[in-house]
């Protein structure tokens, strides 16, 4: 069919470990072109998604950096990081931004530290670093404000409920 866009291959034949982010079309006079259908979907760029003609030959290459993101940010999910793109650019290109209410002092991310998607050591983050470069399948995790439990002190002379008498000084948490 003259009137299929690249897309539509792709959603239908590509796997786990396709790109969506580098696929290869040769036409049939043997030009290769490589087109971009996150940025086709994501940022609207229609050339990036073209109609496919008959005989056309479409390479599924396989994907680069894979990273996951949850958390407090507006778009979590799986991201193929292109060359040169890091911890900032995961954060504000694919993910979006951060919600109102993220910690950006605690970011979390979970190295893999073997082929079978083992996870290794963790790293903490107290600032997003645009120069923090990040591995395949490494996954980032933005924390909440909200998922800080608030203590509240009370020190002094005060009475403790499993004290009786006020002979020391006390403190109480709450």
């Amino acid at each position: 069919n003259s009137l299929t866009r690249l897309s539509s291959i792709y959603e239908a034949y590509s796997t786990d470990f396709s790109s969506n982010r580098n696929v290869e079309v040769i036409s049939c006079d043997n030009l290769s072109c490589h087109y971009d259908l996150f940025s086709a979907s994501r940022n609207g760029k229609i050339t990036e998604n073209p109609y496919l003609r008959p005989n056309d030959t479409i390479n599924f290459l396989r994907s680069g950096r894979v990273v996951n993101i949850e958390g407090d940010v507006e778009r979590p999910g799986q991201y193929e990081l292109l060359d040169g793109e890091n911890l900032s650019d995961l954060i504000e290109s694919y993910a979006h931004g951060l919600l109102s209410t993220a910690d950006i002092s605690r970011i979390e991310v979970t190295k893999q530290i073997d082929k079978n998607f083992k996870s290794g050591k963790k790293v903490y983050l107290d600032k997003i670093d645009n120069t923090y470069i990040l591995d395949s399948y490494d996954s980032v995790y933005i924390p909440s404000f909200s998922s800080l439990k608030p203590v509240m002190f009370i020190e002094g002379a005060v009475k403790a409920e499993s004290d009786s008498d006020l002979q020391t000084s006390n403190r109480i948490t709450f």
